[in-house]
């Protein structure tokens, strides 16, 4: 009499996910195990936002809150801003990763609550670095936001900007370069594919990057971290348009980093 071994696989499995059920055991532990994808695009650190945009000085945007829209409206020639850099240095690690992404592949892992535990395994690295920023980004798009003001076709978009209480203007005041940078997960440099990582009351899940994450530069010398200035445009008493420095209110702040990896 002969068995077939694949019948019997099937009827095992039926048997072990009935016992499960009886035991309110959760059944992804049959198959695929638990695990959250990150996409870094965006992400904050305490020096910036990791750059996944090919932003550099002088880069401009329009951002609707209200609407969840963000729209690039110019790049301003930071040639001639007043600067301040810091000489190259070999090292520095920026630790504690924020506002990414986060995807799970069940539904019985919370989000909210992953997301403080993720952030301490991430990190980025930047190795031969360099700071640099404009000193005084109010006053550098001086010049640059008078000549839009008296563009017909509104460039800026300073029309609805004045008018929306939720619509602010991002500009790109400093950068920091490196020849070589790595996001990774973990301790110890090098964990760049993923990580293992225990969770109280749910296990062990897995972490790995999403397939559009920014986790790697080499040798270009290009901004790895981006920082931003914002200001607030409006309308005065005889209706000229002015700015003014202002930050988002901290609700849309937060989602700033949500917002541009939905454009991108």
């Amino acid at each position: 009499m002969s068995i077939n071994s694949e019948v019997l696989w099937g009827e095992a499995m039926k048997f072990a996910k009935s016992m499960l059920f009886a035991l309110g055991l959760p059944a992804l532990v049959i198959g695929c195990s638990p695990s959250v994808t990150v996409d870094t695009r965006f992400s904050t650190t305490a020096a910036g936002l990791v750059n996944s945009g090919f932003n550099q000085i002088g880069s401009l945007y329009y951002v609707d809150f209200e609407l969840g829209q963000i729209q690039k409206v110019e790049e301003i020639n930071a040639a001639g801003f007043p600067m301040a850099g810091s000489p190259k240095a070999s090292t520095v690690t920026y630790g504690n990763l924020k506002s990414f992404g986060l995807e799970a592949n069940s539904k019985k892992l919370d989000i909210a609550k992953l997301s403080g535990q993720i952030s301490r395994e991430m990190s980025v690295r930047l190795e031969d670095f360099t700071k640099l920023s404009v000193t005084r980004p109010g006053d550098a798009i001086q010049m640059a936001f008078q000549n839009a003001a008296r563009e017909e076709h509104d460039p800026w978009r300073l029309t609805e900007a004045s008018a929306n209480t939720r619509g602010y203007h991002m500009f790109v005041q400093g950068e920091v370069r490196a020849q070589k940078a790595d996001i990774y997960f973990g301790e110890e440099k090098g964990s760049k594919d993923g990580l293992s990582l225990e969770i109280a009351g749910v296990g062990s899940i897995d972490l790995k990057y999403s397939k559009s994450s920014n986790t790697s530069w080499v040798g270009t010398g290009t901004p790895v971290l981006i920082e931003v200035y914002w200001f607030k445009v409006y309308k005065d008493a005889a209706g000229n348009m002015k700015y003014r420095t202002a930050l988002p209110n901290p609700g849309d702040l937060s989602r700033v980093s949500d917002i541009l990896r939905k454009a991108g």
